[in-house]
């Protein structure tokens, strides 16, 4: 933000689209920032024209993609409008391992997490002082187990009805795709 304050509005994980948001404009609307070493594959924008052309079926699927988009934004909306704090970490922790488990079909509940409080709270919408409190309070709830730079769910179904977290990366429906 112009007077220095910060708000994440997106986790990214391996094998994301970054900037996908942005295609219809000149302008990114938003700056990206790495909490580790990340490897970028940079796609140029005009270039998509030659893909929408030939290939129908991932056209398909990049709108499916921005439509997923959207409605994990509505959710977003929805976790920091309505929910109070435990509601919230455990929706986002639903959603990192929800989208982690795309690319890693094994992984159980132990997911890596190099965001400290602080940008937790940015991304979710509390401070960082709230952060600690709640994560505390679900740790003596039996709810997370946190280690360094590692977080397990141990209550996974609780949390879930807790937030009423609908996993969206598992429910792309892709009946519709051109043949």
């Amino acid at each position: 933000m112009p007077d220095g304050r910060r708000q994440i509005v997106q986790i990214h994980h391996p094998g994301d689209i970054v900037g996908l948001p942005d295609v219809a404009f000149k302008v990114a609307s938003t700056t990206l920032r790495t909490a580790e070493d990340i490897i970028l594959c940079p796609f140029p924008k005009k270039d998509l024209d030659i893909v929408f052309r030939e290939s129908p079926k991932l056209t398909a699927l990049l709108f499916s993609l921005a439509l997923r988009e959207h409605a994990l934004l509505l959710d977003s909306l929805r976790m920091m409008g309505r929910m109070d704090a435990r509601e919230r970490l455990s929706y986002f922790f639903l959603d990192l391992l929800s989208k982690l488990r795309i690319t890693n079909k094994s992984m159980r509940s132990t997911i890596r997490l190099p965001l400290n409080q602080t940008e937790i709270g940015d991304y979710i919408g509390l401070t960082n002082v709230y952060v600690s409190r709640s994560l505390l309070a679900m740790e003596d709830e039996g709810m997370i187990r946190r280690g360094e730079n590692v977080l397990t769910v141990l209550q996974e179904s609780e949390m879930a009805r807790l937030c009423d977290f609908q996993n969206r990366y598992a429910e792309i429906d892709t009946s519709w795709f051109p043949q």
